[in-house]
C-alpha cells in the first residue's frame, strides 16, 4: 500500500455522522477541526482534534475566537463514523490518504460540518457566515 496525499490518491465519502451538540454548555457557539487518515479499506484512523474554538465577543461586540474544550469529544466521536470507498492512486493501487481535515460547526444548540482543504488557525475562519 502506498502512502499518498489527497492529490495522488482518491476516494469517495460513503458515510458521515453529524456530532450531537454537547449537553450542559448552554448555547455556546464555535467549531472544531479534526484530522484523520483514510486507510486502504476506506475506514478512518489516527483521528485527532487539532483545534476547538468558541465564539467570544469583545467590549465592542466584535467576534473573536478563544480555545475551548467543549466540542472535542463529540467531534472525535462523529469522525469515527466516516466511511469512504477504498482509496486508489492514479494507477489503481491501494493507497493511504493522510491528514484529511474536517470542520464541525456548532451554532445555537445544533451542529453541521464541512470539508476543508487547510486550516491556519482561527484567524482564517470567516466570521460573517
Amino acid at each position: 500500500m502506498n502512502s499518498s496525499d489527497a492529490e495522488d490518491c482518491s476516494t469517495k465519502k460513503l458515510q458521515q455522522m453529524r456530532p450531537t451538540y454537547p449537553l450542559g454548555i448552554g448555547s455556546i457557539e464555535g467549531y472544531s477541526i479534526v484530522s484523520y487518515d483514510i486507510i486502504e479499506n476506506g475506514d478512518v484512523n489516527n483521528i485527532k482534534v487539532i483545534d476547538s474554538q468558541c465564539v467570544q465577543f469583545d467590549e465592542n461586540e466584535e467576534i473573536y475566537f478563544k480555545k475551548c474544550p467543549f466540542f472535542k469529544n463529540v467531534s472525535m466521536g462523529a469522525a469515527m463514523y466516516f466511511k469512504y470507498t477504498p482509496p486508489k492512486d492514479t494507477n489503481g493501487n491501494a493507497c493511504l490518504i493522510k491528514d484529511k481535515l474536517h470542520k464541525y460547526n456548532f451554532q445555537r444548540m445544533r451542529s453541521f460540518h464541512e470539508y476543508i482543504d487547510s486550516y491556519d488557525g482561527p484567524e482564517s475562519i470567516d466570521t460573517k457566515k
